[in-house]
């Protein structure tokens, strides 16, 4: 071998080894990243003789989303109760006819943020009189399908904080509607009261249920605080 050859395989040589020097250091750098996986729907419908159903919730197993699955079989196993070993006198006393027949819905939309997909579950249900009632539950996952919390959210303590902005906030949106004792029963600052939430990149979200912080009419009211707002009590993760 010539010894122009020899000094265009060092060279060469030279090449390969830094290329792969480099790419083993930003493989060995760069974060590992996780897609933030969204969980498909599930629908189920069905019409029996005393109750209608139609469902639409995330798919869940007692090792995904187990919390969730949780959920959704007890709300369903909590309704079905109702009408085991019943007549059809036992129906009549309970106001169902064929065309009053009982009910469950239950929806789900996501929100995402760049870290969190969460499921909001709403529950609809109509066991006879003026009209049924509606609640609502959320559940928040990171990308590695861990369910998140408000204790992880935030690094310090939260609740009088958002309690009062959630206050201040009932009290000059409400209007004609605003009752005082059922805003401040309402946005006290337990974790009952602000244990459904969702975040996106810009906003902490809460969803306060149906008479809550107000009469029927206002349905389930939602108030959201800019993260950048609460940037010295988030955890640096999220931050």
């Amino acid at each position: 071998m010539s010894k122009i050859n020899k000094i265009l395989l060092a060279v060469l040589i030279l090449i390969v080894v830094v290329v792969a020097g480099f790419l083993l250091f930003e493989k060995i750098q760069k974060p590992t990243v996780f897609v933030l996986p969204i969980a498909p729907l599930v629908f189920e419908k069905s019409t029996e003789k005393y109750y209608t159903m139609e469902l639409s919730y995330p798919r869940s197993s007692a090792t995904q989303y187990p919390e969730i699955y949780n959920f959704i079989g007890q709300t369903k196993a909590d309704f079905l109760s109702q009408f085991d070993n019943i007549s059809d006198s036992d129906a009549a006393d309970m106001g169902i006819t064929s065309d009053n027949k009982w009910d469950l819905e239950i929806s789900t939309r996501v929100a995402t943020s760049t870290q969190t997909a969460t499921y909001i579950v709403s529950v609809y249900t109509f066991t006879g009189g003026a009209h049924g009632n509606t609640s609502v539950e959320t559940f928040t996952y990171d990308a590695r399908g861990k369910l998140v919390t408000l204790d992880d959210f935030f690094a310090a303590p939260y609740l009088e904080k958002v309690a009062g902005l959630a206050r201040t906030y009932f009290y000059n949106t409400l209007g004609d509607e605003m009752i005082p004792s059922m805003v401040d029963a309402g946005t006290e600052a337990t974790t009952t009261n602000f244990s459904a939430w969702y975040l996106t990149d810009e906003n902490l979200t809460f969803i306060f249920q149906s008479y809550q912080v107000g009469p029927y009419v206002i349905g389930m009211p939602e108030f959201s605080i800019a993260r950048n707002a609460l940037s010295d009590i988030i955890s640096k993760q999220y931050k």
